[in-house]
């Protein structure tokens, strides 16, 4: 097995030691913290656990089979609807993370990013526009909202909306043509089919370091998947 995305956090070893992620969740309540981990030390090993700088308490990672293997840690964490911190310290042994995922059935955060296959990058909405028509395009994470979309069901259509403008993603002009620009627009019935027709994409789930957890999705058309859906992910700091 591999870390996800060929990554994991280590060196959490030494009293001053610490990582911490910021995470967003849709509603207020308890959700269960999944942990990644892979510890090669032979016996159980621990880290302190904190939310929003409260008082930390345990989670424990019994022995994997070397550095290289994982296995799942669980615990109840209880957060605050938005932004959430959680922190890991130094505890007993040692044991190095990968992926976390929260999850609280019937709570499921409808944002997420696009990110292109190709490149990494990320679809936009340029300089965080609000105007109808405005450039989309692929960049680098940023953390802004221009970076993220959610779904709006609209009876039998389902529609992508930027959340930083509230605006639509459309093909402009309901044009036909190969290579024409997707752009934000104010409401339309366009369907999501049409538009991702259009643009030759497909789309699937990925999941990230710190994200949460989302089901299996998959927005399928007949051409080369170019593109994924994951989840607006958080990152560690």
């Amino acid at each position: 097995a591999q870390a996800s995305n060929g990554r994991k956090v280590g060196n959490i070893n030494n009293a001053g030691s610490a990582v911490q992620f910021t995470v967003r969740v849709p509603a207020a309540g308890q959700y269960t913290l999944n942990v990644r981990y892979d510890n090669g030390s032979g016996s159980t090993s621990s880290h302190g656990v904190s939310v929003n700088g409260g008082t930390s308490s345990t989670i424990s990672y019994p022995a994997t089979v070397d550095w290289g293997r994982y296995a799942w840690a669980q615990k109840t964490v209880t957060l605050t609807a938005g932004t959430n911190t959680i922190r890991f310290t130094k505890g007993t042994g040692f044991a190095e993370l990968d992926t976390l995922h929260l999850w609280r059935s019937g709570t499921l955060d409808p944002q997420f990013q696009i990110v292109n296959r190709n490149s990494g990058k990320l679809l936009e909405v340029a300089s965080a526009s609000l105007a109808d028509g405005a450039t989309v395009g692929q960049w680098g994470p940023t953390e802004n909202a221009t970076q993220r979309w959610t779904l709006r069901p609209t009876g039998s259509a389902t529609q992508i909306v930027n959340v930083n403008s509230g605006k639509l993603l459309e093909i402009p002009g309901a044009a036909t043509a190969d290579g024409v620009d997707a752009a934000p627009v104010s409401y339309t019935p366009l369907t999501l089919p049409t538009i991702f027709r259009l643009l030759i994409f497909s789309f699937s789930v990925t999941h990230t370091k710190s994200s949460i957890y989302y089901p299996p999705l998959t927005i399928l058309t007949t051409h080369t998947v170019l593109a994924s859906i994951q989840p607006a992910s958080s990152h560690p700091h």
